[in-house]
C-alpha cells in the first residue's frame, strides 16, 4: 500500500485523525502486505527524501540488497580520469 498521503484528512471537520493499513496488520511476517510511506508528503516536508517500508523481513532484506547496488557503488563515468 502506498501511504504517502496517509496523513491527509479529507473530511469537513479535519479533526486530525488518519487511517493506516498498518492498523490491520497482525503479524508483519505473515500478513500479505507491504506499506510504503515517507516524510515528504505525509508531513508536507518538501525536500526531505526520507521514506520507510513495512513488510516481511525477507522482503525488506532483499530491498536493502537491491538498494546497495544502486547507491553503494561508484559512478563509472564520474570516476574516469
Amino acid at each position: 500500500m502506498d501511504e504517502f498521503y496517509g496523513g491527509y484528512n479529507y473530511t469537513s471537520n479535519c479533526d486530525g485523525t488518519t487511517v493506516s493499513a498498518a492498523d490491520n496488520v497482525e503479524d508483519v511476517d505473515d500478513d500479505d502486505v507491504i506499506i510504503v510511506d515517507g516524510l515528504t508528503k505525509r508531513f508536507r516536508l518538501p525536500g526531505w527524501r526520507v521514506a520507510w517500508i513495512i513488510g516481511p523481513k525477507d522482503f525488506i532484506k532483499a530491498i536493502g540488497s537491491c538498494g546497495s547496488y544502486l547507491d553503494g557503488m561508484y559512478i563509472f563515468h564520474w570516476s574516469r580520469a
